[in-house]
This record gives C-alpha cells, sequence and structure tokens, in this order.
C-alpha cells in the first residue's frame, strides 16, 4: 500500500490528457468471465477514495471542509461525497483533482487497482458492478422484447380487420387468433398447470378464433346506406 504520508502532496494540474490517463485501470481483463472485468475506473476511484481517507483518518465532512479553503472553488456536501463513496454519484474530473490535492495525493492513486485485487470489499464491489451492468442489459432486451411484442399484435388486429373489411378468410387470420387465444390463456409464472389436453387446448383455440373471426365480420361489415322515403307531394300542394 503505498505510504500516503510520504506522497507528492502538489497533486497534479488539471490537463485533457489527464482525464484520459485517469480512464485506465492498471488490473488487465482477463479474457474470462471475470468479475473485475466489470469493474470500470469510477468505480475503482470512488473504492479507493474511501479506503484512502479512512487510512489517513479522514472523515467525508473534512474533505467537504478543506474543499471550501481550497483553490479550486468546489463544494461539496458530505452527503455527496458520500454517494461519491458508493458510486451513486459521477466523478467530475475537476472534482477529482480537487480532493486528490486536500487529500495530499496524487490523482493517479484513486486508480490504482493492481494491489487491491484480494480485497473483499473491492471484490464484492465488482461482482455487484457486473450484476448490474448484466441485469440492465437484460431489462433492455425484455422492454424491447414487450414493446416488439405489443407492435406485433397491433399489426396482428390490423390484418385481421383488413381480412374482414374484405370479406377474405385468409389462414394466416386464423392462426393470428388462434395464437393469441394460446397466450391469453397461458399461466402465470407461479400459476397452476393448464389441465387440458393438448387437443383440447387446440380445439378451444379454434373455436375461439372462429368466433372472434365473426365479431370481426359484424365489425367491419360496411353499414348499409339508410334510405330515408320523403311523402309524395299531392297534386296543389
Amino acid at each position: 500500500m503505498t505510504d500516503y504520508d510520504d506522497i507528492n502532496r502538489e497533486g497534479a494540474p488539471p490537463s485533457a490528457s489527464a482525464g484520459s490517463a485517469a480512464a485506465g485501470v492498471s488490473r488487465e481483463p482477463s479474457g474470462t468471465d471475470d468479475v473485475f472485468d466489470y469493474l470500470d475506473s469510477e468505480a475503482l476511484a470512488s473504492w479507493n477514495l474511501k479506503r484512502i481517507r479512512t487510512v489517513l483518518g479522514v472523515s467525508q465532512q473534512d474533505i467537504s471542509d478543506r474543499l471550501k479553503e481550497s483553490r479550486w472553488g468546489i463544494r461539496l456536501a458530505q452527503t455527496q461525497i458520500a454517494k461519491i463513496e458508493r458510486g451513486e454519484r459521477p466523478w467530475r474530473v475537476n472534482e477529482m483533482f480537487a480532493i486528490a490535492e486536500v487529500l495530499g495525493i496524487s490523482w493517479d492513486e484513486l486508480f490504482r487497482g493492481d494491489d487491491v485485487a484480494d480485497d473483499a470489499q473491492l471484490t464484492l464491489l465488482a461482482a455487484r458492478l457486473k450484476y448490474q451492468q448484466i441485469e440492465e442489459a437484460a431489462d433492455e432486451v425484455r422492454t424491447a422484447g414487450r414493446e416488439a411484442a405489443a407492435e406485433a399484435r397491433n399489426a396482428g388486429m390490423e390484418m385481421c380487420r383488413t381480412a374482414a373489411r374484405l370479406g377474405i378468410d385468409d389462414p394466416a387470420v386464423r392462426h393470428f387468433l388462434e395464437m393469441q387465444y394460446h397466450y391469453a390463456s397461458r399461466p402465470e409464472h407461479d400459476g397452476p398447470a393448464d389441465p387440458r389436453t393438448q387437443a383440447e387446448r387446440v380445439k378451444a383455440a379454434k373455436e375461439y378464433a372462429e368466433t372472434e373471426w365473426q365479431r370481426l365480420l359484424e365489425e367491419e361489415r360496411p353499414a348499409k346506406r339508410r334510405v330515408v322515403r320523403r311523402p309524395r307531394k299531392k297534386p296543389g300542394d
């Protein structure tokens, strides 16, 4: 572990290259399904901030107070620093340099990851980030699937209404209506299984499709024009 009493206390001046260099984590990706591959530089910096200030005996409030007196003109409340450490608030580059300076360390100390890979808290953090990233990706897929399914159903109903309006009994229409029955009658995740046989379910689906088809025919049938008969005028009127 770095001796933070002997570290260069001048910090590093902000620069465009500093921000890009800070984005690197010294631990190389394993190329396998390793939880540390999901540990990004911002999360590592947040974890190191807590670790370093604890070693130095500096509280979150101490950092907040020192920032007010620093040359950076940055004001961060203790609660904001706590959120940074928990990974609930993103870092800003100038905040990173300012916090490093008031701690008396070089900014790149916040991105050291080579000596802490066996730390239990860091391992748990990496595992949590892996879960969060994969769960977010899975949720996006689920959301996209629900949206696509809704669009498909709307397009299917439009197809059925078009066929009914034209009076064309198309096999694709029957199939769509039967599948709507199967989707609607599927048991819930923890619900009881359907006790009917496959043949019974198929028969019920066909009956449902026939009923729906007749309903659509009735709804889409062109309305008969109402003929209004006017009374004939009598001679002399």
